[in-house]
């Protein structure tokens, strides 16, 4: 992968006594379109000056580690009253380097009679690295005999993959007569 560059701390090596060694660093820049698990293997041969029957080669294979981040945005609503519904919209940008499905469910403090069972835990499709993108409703009612005040909630975001927590959405919604 031509893409990728590689460099040695030290390209030559002068006068190195019979049964010693130096060290040699290598350094590995991995360019920033690359996804998770992508690798590319790299032989390195050290040879002598002298004697170029005296020789030695190592390969080495350098992998990009998964990055996770995403963007999490989520629209306002207004002031509700009893007996009405509405929606939050949601979307998640996927800005890591791997494909990436997400989980959305009930964080903190979620009122249990609004009806957001009916459409939580909702698992986005699986979003392509540097931006794939998803924008979803989740749609809530606020029952007939609710009391009025501000109601603050939020939702948990997770990786569909391991089930960690990323983000969370955060919410509040005025009831009021």
């Amino acid at each position: 992968c031509n893409a990728w560059v590689v460099s040695l701390s030290k390209y030559t090596i002068l006068n190195l006594p019979d049964g010693n060694s130096e060290d040699v660093q290598m350094f590995v820049e991995i360019p920033s379109s690359a996804r998770a698990t992508d690798e590319a293997s790299f032989t390195f041969t050290a040879e002598s000056h002298d004697d170029s029957t005296a020789n030695a080669e190592i390969n080495v294979t350098s992998t990009v580690n998964t990055v996770y981040n995403q963007n999490v945005e989520s629209s306002t609503v207004p002031t509700m009253y009893p007996g009405t519904s509405n929606q939050f919209n949601v979307t998640i940008i996927n800005s890591g380097n791997g494909v990436e499905s997400y989980k959305i469910s009930e964080g903190y403090n979620v009122p249990s009679d609004w009806k957001f069972d009916d459409t939580l835990t909702f698992e986005t499709q699986a979003l392509n690295p540097f931006g794939g993108t998803e924008t979803f409703s989740i749609p809530f009612e606020v029952p007939q005999d609710e009391n009025p005040g501000y109601y603050n909630f939020s939702f948990d975001v997770k990786l569909s993959s391991s089930g960690i927590k990323v983000d969370s959405i955060d919410l509040s919604v005025k009831v009021e007569y």
